[in-house]
Parts: structure tokens; C-alpha cells; sequence
């Protein structure tokens, strides 16, 4: 199968139609490449909901210590992706982008991206807010149902 580079061009999205299509198509192909490291532990899981409530299981081990992010793995195996295979300037903007993303939900930054380790590092110990009308901590200790190790 051989793509249709001008039927390409034409559904692009206009702001991008004159850039270099092979940078385009790479940029698509980084998100999807390499698997994700899914094996650090997170304090906080999100058990089940009741009458309209997440229940907690916090771990006393933990890597992370955020409520568990399903975003992370992606946006780090992304990161690493692009590193290598775009210019310096295009890795720089994806990294403050994708930093921006983690740190949606925190009233101070939580997250910061490690460029030596290739991911992202918890620089506070914030949480994340229920919602835009509700700037309180997600987890409270009463929401919290088990204690693991």
C-alpha cells in the first residue's frame, strides 16, 4: 500500500499542510511505538465508587505518589519516542505541552519531567483536584478504605 501523499495533504489540518509530511507522519507513529513501563506503583488506587464516591486503597511503598495517572506511561514513552527523532525545539515544546497535561488537575505543579531519567518525577506533594468547581484534595483520609504494603 503506497499513501496518497497530496490526498494526505488536503485532510490535513490547514496550520500543518505545508510542513514537512514525514515529520507529520512520524509524530503519529511516536505515540503508538515501544511499550509503555507500567511497573511503578502508585499510592493511591481508586478502588470502587459508592453513592457517588471513590473509595482508596493506599499503598505504604509506593513510586508515585499522585493518584494513579492511566496518562503517564504514554505521554513518558512519547517523550522518549521524540527525543531522538525531531529537532531540539519540537522535544522542548512537547515536553512543556505534555508536562502542562500532567499538571491539569494540581492547583501548584506536581509534575516535572526528568530529561536523564526519561520521565516524568513528582516535585510536590500536592493532589490532584476533584474539578474545576471543586479545588479540594481528590483523596480524603475517610475515603480511604485499606492500607497494603
Amino acid at each position: 500500500m503506497k499513501l496518497d501523499e497530496k490526498w494526505l495533504r488536503e485532510h490535513l489540518p490547514e496550520d500543518i499542510r505545508d510542513e514537512d509530511l514525514n515529520y507529520w507522519q512520524l509524530d503519529r507513529l511516536c505515540h503508538f511505538l515501544g511499550k509503555a513501563d507500567k511497573t511503578g506503583t502508585w499510592r493511591w488506587y481508586r478502588d470502587h465508587a459508592e453513592n457517588g464516591r471513590w473509595y482508596y486503597i493506599e499503598h505504604r511503598h509506593y513510586d508515585y505518589n499522585a493518584i494513579e495517572d492511566p496518562r503517564l506511561p504514554g505521554f513518558e514513552r512519547y517523550l522518549m519516542n521524540v527525543r531522538y527523532a525531531f529537532p531540539e525545539e519540537f522535544f522542548r515544546k512537547q515536553v512543556e505541552r505534555y508536562t502542562g497535561l500532567m499538571n491539569r488537575w494540581f492547583l501548584e505543579p506536581h509534575w516535572a519531567y526528568d530529561e536523564e531519567k526519561q520521565r516524568f518525577i513528582e516535585i510536590s506533594d500536592s493532589r490532584e483536584y476533584s474539578s474545576d468547581q471543586d479545588k479540594t484534595d481528590a483523596v480524603k483520609q475517610d475515603n480511604v478504605i485499606m492500607l497494603v504494603d
